[in-house]
């Protein structure tokens, strides 16, 4: 079978990019950190501009643009800068079984290589540039795909980038449709892929990936459940459940599409959910009534996807026992898609694999590196090495007997 041929714009620009990554990797965690710190200036300074794009785009409006994905970039931004120079910094330890207590052991963060982003439609600012900031304070070099579906976010991610001299030399910006993102995806210079988008153009970049043992992240489809309890407030569960399927045009992948209520306050909350909305809301929402809120989590485990879920209860002893058995990446109680630079995000299932943001992001874009150095009696061979005599036998017996024979220190 004949390889795919690579569009040649594409190969060219990973080749460039793949050129310069020794600068880049060559930097500090701070030195990388205050490059980006000049892109998160520059779109705290054209936020106006970068909201009304995204409304043009998406047809979100410019306040819901600007407090959804520019604010997130923002908050998402200062984080990174500010924890992740720390978190890259190379972990010490030592071991003290006998033999291996004078060993100089550290963990080192190396970047990836380059990562190939590509973009949903949804949110085709905020998503992409937080992504792209941590593929770049992780030592990254960055190819984006934006969506083809926001032209004009996707140029003035470009600008952005070039005004804070992070394009062309460590990132690059690339149009183009499904089959841009399945070329970046077999592309034998892009270490890993993150993508963000349908289920099954997901399935189609995994199958890509595979085909390599490249490793990827899927952030998928949601279609996130809510539970009401017995004890819930339902006129804030209203606003907040209409809200949340609702916002973003509805497009949000934790957006709320099914709600299980249960049955003691589900007329209550149905009057309450049609007074915030409308009857109309009923058509896009599946409302389930329930005996218990336990039949609720089976119900959400037994589903396709597992990014979110929320929980609507006043007593919290409750509602943490019952977000500790669903299967979902995020649970939320009494609120929703509230997210925060602090959390992991990512789901199970149909929802993909993987986790990005936060701390979470260090192991999927680095390298791991352990190197462990013997610095003293470099000169004798080691106990464990050959040969296995009858009197290193009985030692370790002995051994193993004084340090795991008892309880754990």
């Amino acid at each position: 079978m004949t390889a795919p041929t690579l569009t040649p714009s594409i190969d060219q620009s990973i080749r460039r990019l793949a050129a310069s990554h020794h600068e880049w990797r060559a930097q500090s965690p701070r030195q990388r950190s205050a490059r980006v710190a000049s892109l998160r200036r520059a779109v705290c300074t054209a936020q106006t501009e970068i909201a009304a794009s995204i409304a043009d785009d998406t047809g979100k409006s410019a306040r819901e643009a600007l407090m959804q994905e520019v604010t997130a970039v923002l908050d998402a931004s200062r984080h990174m800068e500010r924890h992740y120079p720390r978190w890259l910094r190379p972990r010490r330890f030592r071991h003290l079984r006998p033999g291996f207590w004078l060993k100089s052991n550290e963990v080192q963060f190396d970047g990836l290589g380059i990562v190939a982003i590509i973009g949903p439609g949804n949110f085709p600012f905020s998503l992409v540039l937080m992504q792209s900031i941590a593929a770049l304070l992780c030592g990254n070099s960055v190819v984006i795909k934006p969506s083809e579906r926001a032209p004009r976010t996707a140029a003035i991610v470009g600008e952005l980038l070039e005004n804070a001299g992070l394009s062309p030399g460590r990132v690059r910006v690339i149009r183009g449709g499904p089959e841009t993102a399945l070329q970046l995806a077999r592309h034998p210079g892009v270490a890993k892929v993150l993508f963000t988008g349908g289920t099954e153009a997901g399935r189609q970049i995994a199958r890509e990936c595979g085909k390599s043992m490249k490793p990827c992240v899927l952030e998928l489809g949601g279609n996130a459940a809510a539970i009401v309890c017995r004890d819930a407030n339902v006129r804030l569960a209203a606003r907040g459940i209409h809200w949340s399927a609702t916002y973003a045009r509805g497009e949000s992948c934790v957006g709320t599409r099914r709600v299980f209520v249960h049955r003691d306050v589900a007329g209550a909350f149905s009057r309450a959910l049609e007074q915030e909305a409308g009857a109309s809301v009923l058509d896009t929402i599946a409302i389930e009534q329930v005996v218990h809120e336990l039949e609720a989590v089976q119900e959400i485990n037994a589903g396709p996807h597992g990014l979110s879920a929320s929980i609507w209860s006043r007593g919290m002893r409750q509602a943490r026992r019952l977000a500790s058995d669903l299967q979902a990446g995020i649970v939320w109680i009494n609120d929703v898609a509230a997210g925060m630079p602090q959390m992991p995000w990512g789901g199970t299932r149909g929802s993909g694999w993987g986790r990005l943001y936060a701390r979470a992001a260090l192991p999927e874009l680095t390298h791991l590196r352990c190197v462990s150095a013997e610095r003293r009696f470099t000169a004798a061979p080691k106990f464990w090495w050959y040969p296995y005599t009858e009197s290193k036998e009985r030692l370790v017996r002995i051994v193993n007997r004084v340090f795991y024979g008892g309880r754990p220190r």
